[in-house]
């Protein structure tokens, strides 16, 4: 019955500063990821293997972040105490920055050999991420 219970903003903020400052977080680094993908990008060729890191950054998938830090945010500021919601937005969470991940550990292999900051940030993210699906904080 914890979805049945109502909370007082201060109680919610208190409760869900994990899964607010995930979500803020998650905003904050897509809308960056948005705006520096067309400065980026430029002059990266559209062939073979290329072509996969070329449209790994297309706006679809940085709708579908913005989309999952919004839930994250509602989750957070709703009165009622949502498990389920938090569950759903920890691992979703997870996966999604996993797979960002990967794809920017194999743009920095395929065109520099080296990471950058950008790929620290997200492998950061999606292990807050972990932490908080192991530490069961829902």
């Amino acid at each position: 019955m914890a979805d049945e219970k109502t909370w007082t903003i201060k109680q919610r903020f208190v409760h869900n500063r994990n899964i607010i400052s995930k979500a803020f977080t998650t905003l904050v680094l897509a809308l960056f990821m948005w705006r520096g993908k067309f400065q980026e990008l430029q002059g990266v060729p559209a062939q073979s293997h290329y072509y996969v890191v070329r449209h790994a950054f297309d706006s679809g998938l940085l709708e579908l972040i913005i989309t999952l830090a919004l839930f994250g945010l509602y989750v957070a500021f709703s009165k009622r105490h949502m498990v389920k919601g938090k569950i759903i937005f920890l691992v979703t969470g997870v996966g999604i920055w996993m797979a960002y991940f990967a794809l920017f550990a194999y743009r920095d292999y395929l065109l520099s050999q080296m990471f950058t900051m950008q790929t620290a940030l997200v492998f950061a993210v999606a292990v807050s991420f972990w932490i908080d699906i192991l530490a069961g904080d829902f």
